[in-house]
């Protein structure tokens, strides 16, 4: 019984970690960044970056090189913001 219950658990954690490792799907303008930054650039602070973030390694989508994160999460051109 004990090595069932064993086998399970190890069962269940490989899939969990495996089911976490895969890219996530992302919007229109975004990428998945598997250590993405804490303190994304967005239509308040892309004029002034915030300083570099202490947690860093988050795995997100996130904008495209030239793209800013709007209010509503979505990725857009800073003019439109």
């Amino acid at each position: 019984m004990k090595a069932f219950l064993i086998i399970a658990l190890l069962i269940i954690v490989a899939s969990t970690v495996n089911s976490s490792s895969l890219p996530k799907q992302c919007g229109e303008n975004e990428e998945f960044d598997k250590c993405g930054t804490a303190c994304p650039v967005d239509c308040t602070n892309y004029m002034n970056q915030p300083i570099p973030c202490t947690r860093q390694c988050v795995p997100r989508c996130a904008c495209k090189p030239g793209f800013v994160e709007s209010a509503t999460g979505k990725c857009i051109l800073p003019s439109e913001c």
